[in-house]
Protein backbone atom coordinates (compact mmCIF):
# COMPACT_ATOMS: atom_id res chain seq x y z
CA UNK A 1 0.00 0.00 0.00
CA UNK A 2 2.90 2.34 0.76
CA UNK A 3 4.28 1.87 -2.74
CA UNK A 4 0.86 2.60 -4.23
CA UNK A 5 0.49 5.83 -2.27
CA UNK A 6 4.02 6.83 -3.20
CA UNK A 7 3.30 6.01 -6.83
CA UNK A 8 0.15 8.15 -6.75
CA UNK A 9 2.00 11.13 -5.30
CA UNK A 10 4.80 10.77 -7.83
CA UNK A 11 2.24 10.49 -10.61
CA UNK A 12 0.63 13.80 -9.61
CA UNK A 13 4.07 15.38 -9.37
CA UNK A 14 4.88 14.08 -12.83
CA UNK A 15 1.78 15.77 -14.25
CA UNK A 16 2.96 19.08 -12.79
CA UNK A 17 6.48 18.52 -14.13
CA UNK A 18 5.02 17.69 -17.55
CA UNK A 19 3.27 21.04 -17.72
CA UNK A 20 6.46 22.87 -16.77
CA UNK A 21 8.59 20.84 -19.18
CA UNK A 22 6.29 21.64 -22.09
CA UNK A 23 7.07 25.33 -21.54
CA UNK A 24 10.85 24.95 -21.79
CA UNK A 25 11.67 21.71 -23.63
CA UNK A 26 11.90 23.15 -27.14
CA UNK A 27 12.78 20.55 -29.78
CA UNK A 28 13.85 17.91 -27.28
CA UNK A 29 11.67 15.11 -25.97
CA UNK A 30 8.49 16.57 -24.53
CA UNK A 31 6.28 14.56 -22.15
CA UNK A 32 2.59 14.55 -22.95
CA UNK A 33 -0.71 13.97 -21.21
CA UNK A 34 -2.57 13.22 -24.46
CA UNK A 35 -1.55 9.80 -25.82
CA UNK A 36 -3.94 9.99 -28.77
CA UNK A 37 -3.19 13.15 -30.72
CA UNK A 38 -0.39 15.59 -31.42
CA UNK A 39 -0.17 18.82 -33.39
CA UNK A 40 2.29 18.94 -36.26
CA UNK A 41 4.48 21.92 -37.05
CA UNK A 42 1.95 22.86 -39.72
CA UNK A 43 -0.72 23.07 -37.02
CA UNK A 44 -2.56 19.92 -38.09
CA UNK A 45 -3.94 17.50 -35.50
CA UNK A 46 -2.85 13.93 -36.14
CA UNK A 47 -2.55 10.60 -34.39
CA UNK A 48 0.34 10.48 -31.97
CA UNK A 49 3.16 8.15 -32.93
CA UNK A 50 6.36 7.08 -31.26
CA UNK A 51 9.60 8.70 -32.48
CA UNK A 52 10.93 7.33 -35.76
CA UNK A 53 13.97 5.79 -34.10
CA UNK A 54 11.82 3.48 -31.92
CA UNK A 55 11.79 -0.17 -32.90
CA UNK A 56 9.01 -1.63 -35.12
CA UNK A 57 7.93 -3.83 -32.20
CA UNK A 58 7.52 -0.81 -29.95
CA UNK A 59 5.54 1.06 -32.61
CA UNK A 60 3.22 -1.90 -33.15
CA UNK A 61 2.57 -2.30 -29.43
CA UNK A 62 2.01 1.43 -29.05
CA UNK A 63 -0.89 1.30 -31.50
CA UNK A 64 -2.44 -1.52 -29.47
CA UNK A 65 -2.09 0.47 -26.26
CA UNK A 66 -3.63 3.53 -27.91
CA UNK A 67 -6.59 1.52 -29.14
CA UNK A 68 -7.03 -0.08 -25.73
CA UNK A 69 -7.03 3.24 -23.89
CA UNK A 70 -9.39 4.73 -26.48
CA UNK A 71 -11.87 1.90 -25.96
CA UNK A 72 -11.61 2.16 -22.17
CA UNK A 73 -12.12 5.94 -21.94
CA UNK A 74 -13.43 7.37 -25.23
CA UNK A 75 -15.55 4.87 -27.18
CA UNK A 76 -16.98 1.75 -25.52
CA UNK A 77 -17.92 0.07 -28.82
CA UNK A 78 -14.27 0.01 -29.84
CA UNK A 79 -14.75 1.98 -33.08
CA UNK A 80 -11.35 3.34 -33.94
CA UNK A 81 -11.13 7.09 -33.33
CA UNK A 82 -14.90 7.55 -33.04
CA UNK A 83 -14.99 9.75 -29.97
CA UNK A 84 -18.19 9.22 -28.02
CA UNK A 85 -16.62 10.73 -24.93
CA UNK A 86 -17.74 7.66 -23.00
CA UNK A 87 -15.65 4.52 -22.79
CA UNK A 88 -16.12 1.04 -21.41
CA UNK A 89 -14.67 1.77 -17.97
CA UNK A 90 -17.13 4.52 -16.91
CA UNK A 91 -20.04 2.40 -18.13
CA UNK A 92 -18.91 -0.51 -15.96
CA UNK A 93 -18.86 1.75 -12.92
CA UNK A 94 -22.65 2.03 -13.24
CA UNK A 95 -23.01 -1.57 -12.06
CA UNK A 96 -23.31 -1.50 -8.24
CA UNK A 97 -20.48 -3.05 -6.21
CA UNK A 98 -19.04 -5.36 -8.85
CA UNK A 99 -18.80 -2.69 -11.56
CA UNK A 100 -15.79 -0.81 -10.14
CA UNK A 101 -14.00 -4.13 -9.61
CA UNK A 102 -14.52 -5.09 -13.25
CA UNK A 103 -13.39 -1.60 -14.23
CA UNK A 104 -10.20 -2.17 -12.22
CA UNK A 105 -9.53 -5.34 -14.23
CA UNK A 106 -10.12 -3.47 -17.48
CA UNK A 107 -7.57 -0.80 -16.59
CA UNK A 108 -5.09 -3.45 -15.40
CA UNK A 109 -5.10 -5.06 -18.83
CA UNK A 110 -3.32 -2.08 -20.36
CA UNK A 111 -0.57 -2.25 -17.74
CA UNK A 112 -0.11 -5.98 -18.34
CA UNK A 113 0.19 -5.45 -22.10
CA UNK A 114 2.78 -2.70 -21.70
CA UNK A 115 4.85 -4.39 -19.00
CA UNK A 116 5.00 -7.72 -20.84
CA UNK A 117 6.35 -6.27 -24.07
CA UNK A 118 8.29 -3.22 -22.88
CA UNK A 119 9.68 -4.41 -19.53
CA UNK A 120 8.66 -1.32 -17.61
CA UNK A 121 10.64 -0.31 -14.50
CA UNK A 122 9.10 -1.18 -11.15
CA UNK A 123 8.68 2.50 -10.22
CA UNK A 124 6.56 3.19 -13.30
CA UNK A 125 4.45 0.06 -12.79
CA UNK A 126 3.76 1.19 -9.21
CA UNK A 127 2.59 4.59 -10.48
CA UNK A 128 0.32 2.98 -13.06
CA UNK A 129 -1.28 0.71 -10.47
CA UNK A 130 -1.64 3.66 -8.08
CA UNK A 131 -3.69 5.45 -10.72
CA UNK A 132 -5.98 2.42 -10.98
CA UNK A 133 -6.42 2.24 -7.21
CA UNK A 134 -7.34 5.92 -7.16
CA UNK A 135 -9.78 5.33 -10.00
CA UNK A 136 -11.36 2.46 -8.06
CA UNK A 137 -11.76 4.54 -4.91
CA UNK A 138 -13.34 7.54 -6.60
CA UNK A 139 -15.76 5.32 -8.54
CA UNK A 140 -17.28 3.75 -5.41
CA UNK A 141 -19.72 6.57 -4.45
CA UNK A 142 -23.11 6.14 -6.19
CA UNK A 143 -23.78 8.45 -9.14
CA UNK A 144 -20.86 10.76 -8.38
CA UNK A 145 -18.47 7.82 -8.76
CA UNK A 146 -19.52 7.44 -12.40
CA UNK A 147 -18.74 11.09 -13.08
CA UNK A 148 -15.41 10.90 -11.26
CA UNK A 149 -14.37 7.76 -13.14
CA UNK A 150 -15.28 9.39 -16.45
CA UNK A 151 -13.31 12.55 -15.64
CA UNK A 152 -10.26 10.64 -14.38
CA UNK A 153 -9.80 8.64 -17.63
CA UNK A 154 -7.38 6.25 -15.98
CA UNK A 155 -6.32 4.29 -19.08
CA UNK A 156 -5.63 7.54 -20.94
CA UNK A 157 -3.45 8.77 -18.10
CA UNK A 158 -1.54 5.49 -17.89
CA UNK A 159 -1.15 5.25 -21.66
CA UNK A 160 0.42 8.72 -21.69
CA UNK A 161 2.84 7.71 -18.93
CA UNK A 162 3.89 4.63 -20.92
CA UNK A 163 4.40 6.79 -24.00
CA UNK A 164 6.56 9.24 -22.08
CA UNK A 165 8.75 6.44 -20.75
CA UNK A 166 9.22 4.66 -24.09
CA UNK A 167 9.76 7.86 -26.08
CA UNK A 168 12.21 9.31 -23.56
CA UNK A 169 14.16 6.05 -23.38
CA UNK A 170 14.38 5.84 -27.16
CA UNK A 171 15.33 9.52 -27.45
CA UNK A 172 18.09 9.16 -24.88
CA UNK A 173 19.45 6.06 -26.60
CA UNK A 174 19.36 7.80 -29.97
CA UNK A 175 21.16 10.88 -28.66
CA UNK A 176 23.87 8.69 -27.13
CA UNK A 177 24.43 6.94 -30.46
CA UNK A 178 24.60 10.23 -32.32
CA UNK A 179 27.04 11.66 -29.77
CA UNK A 180 29.29 8.62 -30.12
CA UNK A 181 29.26 8.90 -33.90
CA UNK A 182 30.11 12.59 -33.74
CA UNK A 183 32.90 11.87 -31.27
CA UNK A 184 34.36 9.25 -33.60
CA UNK A 185 34.27 11.49 -36.69
CA UNK A 186 36.91 14.00 -35.48
CA UNK A 187 39.16 11.10 -34.51
CA UNK A 188 38.83 9.59 -37.97
CA UNK A 189 39.51 12.95 -39.62
CA UNK A 190 42.54 13.48 -37.37
CA UNK A 191 43.93 10.06 -38.27
CA UNK A 192 43.39 10.72 -41.97
CA UNK A 193 45.09 14.12 -41.72
CA UNK A 194 48.02 12.63 -39.83
CA UNK A 195 48.41 9.90 -42.43
CA UNK A 196 48.37 12.45 -45.24
CA UNK A 197 50.96 14.64 -43.50
CA UNK A 198 53.15 11.62 -42.84
CA UNK A 199 52.97 10.64 -46.49
CA UNK A 200 53.97 14.15 -47.55
CA UNK A 201 56.91 14.46 -45.17
CA UNK A 202 58.22 10.94 -45.63
CA UNK A 203 61.45 10.81 -47.70
CA UNK A 204 60.89 9.60 -51.19
CA UNK A 205 62.82 6.62 -52.34
CA UNK A 206 64.93 7.17 -55.46
CA UNK A 207 63.75 5.30 -58.53
CA UNK A 208 65.55 2.03 -59.10
CA UNK A 209 68.49 2.22 -61.50
CA UNK A 210 68.84 -0.33 -64.24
Amino acid sequence: MTSLVQGLIEGLAQDYATDKWNDFAGERFQPTKDPFYEVSREGKRKRRKLPEFCSPREKKLWKKLQNRAWKDDRCLCGCLWLNWGLGLAPMLSIIPTIGPIIMYKVHSKLISMADKELTLPAELVAKLHANIVLDLLISLPPVLGIIFAWMNACSTRNCAMVYNFVAERATTSYNVRVARQEAMCPAKRSNATHAAQTAQTAPRRPPPTH
